[in-house]
């Protein structure tokens, strides 16, 4: 299989309300002598007193550094396969920031946290690392959630007891059965794939997805893969179209377009 030409746009915004952006993201590409390969990620922090801003801080700088320290040694012999190992040094990823986010919730005496959602591709596969209420979306003809929402309203729905309409409304939306930060134990959802020529991902905080729906999902991805690259705008245009239909929290997203184009090269010499 051919690698991937990984292209993305990105953008982070307070909002309309908020004095303070709480939500961090962090974009790293690479590439070695086997693959193409990118870590993507969203962190929605919470707390009082800007702490939020700290917690979803302190993931993503924790994730900036996995990339430089430990990521070279699991990439050094794992080939063009995504390594197994990958998963379990993720999630002593996540262990450590909880640890360490804990430890700063007890200095500041305030409950401290943040979501984290984390996309890695390699090649023509990927892996999610995630907890919270952030979201990853698959886009190709449809569109296809890939995380699980750690809320006590999913929890709710896939007992029975809601609906996903009524859900969407709940007062108890928001509510987080699942985060870093606040529980000593994590219950990290993950989920790997391969993906198609085509597919587009969407990362995204919750004041991002919270005000749209599928056609807008399909109309972003479209329009990045007219104009493939690394500009920000197309996420900058979307926020500024989720801002005007009314959200009014922190809003962050990655649109992250891994193009096959060993393959289209192939198909457009024939």
């Amino acid at each position: 299989m051919s690698r991937p030409e990984l292209f993305f746009s990105a953008a982070t915004d307070k909002g309309t309300v908020k004095e303070v952006n709480q939500d961090s993201i962090i974009i790293r590409t690479g590439k070695n002598k086997d693959a193409s390969y990118g870590l993507f990620a969203v962190a929605d922090g919470m707390g009082g007193h800007a702490y939020g801003e700290v917690a979803s801080k302190m993931a993503c700088d924790a994730l900036d550094l996995w990339w430089e320290e430990e990521l070279p040694h699991i990439l050094d012999k794992c080939g063009r396969k995504l390594p197994d190992s990958l998963d379990g040094s993720l999630h002593k990823l996540f262990c450590r920031v909880n640890n360490d986010i804990l430890c700063y919730s007890s200095k500041v005496a305030e409950n401290v946290g943040t979501t984290l959602t984390v996309l890695f591709i390699y090649n023509s596969e990927f892996v999610i690392k995630h907890i919270g209420d952030s979201r990853i979306y698959r886009i190709n003809k449809r569109v296809q959630q890939l995380t699980l929402d750690h809320t006590w309203v999913s929890s709710q729905v896939s007992a029975g007891n809601l609906t996903c309409d009524e859900a969407r409304n709940h007062p108890k939306r928001n509510v987080l059965t699942q985060c870093i930060g606040i529980f000593r134990e994590l219950n990290t959802f993950t989920s790997k794939d391969a993906f198609r020529d085509g597919d587009v991902f969407i990362i995204g905080s919750d004041g991002f997805y919270d005000k749209l729906n599928d056609f807008h999902f399909l109309k972003g991805a479209m329009v990045l893969r007219q104009k493939p690259g690394y500009s920000d705008d197309i996420a900058k245009d979307l926020i500024s179209f989720v801002k005007m239909a009314g959200e009014r929290d922190n809003i962050s997203l990655i649109l992250v377009y891994p193009k096959l184009y060993g393959l289209l090269k192939f198909f457009l010499r024939r």
